[in-house]
C-alpha cells in the first residue's frame, strides 16, 4: 500500500505530510502524529517504508475512534494493536493478488 498524500474521511480532506528530521515540529522520539482539528496527519520521513506504513495505519485509527470514542482513541495499545492488525491484513490481502 502506498501511503497518500491525502484521502477523503467523514466529508473531510485529511492531508499527509512526509516532513524531513529537521523540519519536525512534534517531539523527536515520535514517528508520526496526528492533528484532528486541521486534518493533518505528519510522518517523518526518515522512518523506512515500512514503519512509515505502520505509523500511517496507526495515526488513521486515532481519527477514525475519535468520534466514535475518545478515551478508546486515546488508548496508545489499543490503537497499535488495531493498527498493526489492519497492517497484517493489507499484507496478507497484497500477497493474495
Amino acid at each position: 500500500m502506498t501511503i497518500p498524500k491525502q484521502f477523503k474521511y467523514n466529508g473531510h480532506i485529511v492531508q499527509v505530510r512526509l516532513i524531513q528530521p529537521s523540519a519536525w515540529p512534534h517531539p523527536q522520539d515520535t514517528i508520526g502524529c496526528l492533528d484532528p482539528d486541521y486534518m493533518t496527519i505528519d510522518l517523518r520521513k526518515d522512518a523506512c517504508p515500512s514503519v512509515l506504513h505502520q505509523k500511517f495505519l496507526h495515526e488513521v485509527v486515532h481519527l477514525i475512534l475519535l468520534p466514535i470514542d475518545r478515551e478508546l482513541a486515546e488508548n496508545e495499545r489499543f490503537v497499535e494493536q488495531l493498527s498493526q492488525a489492519m497492517n497484517q491484513l493489507g499484507m496478507t490481502v497484497e500477497g493474495a493478488k
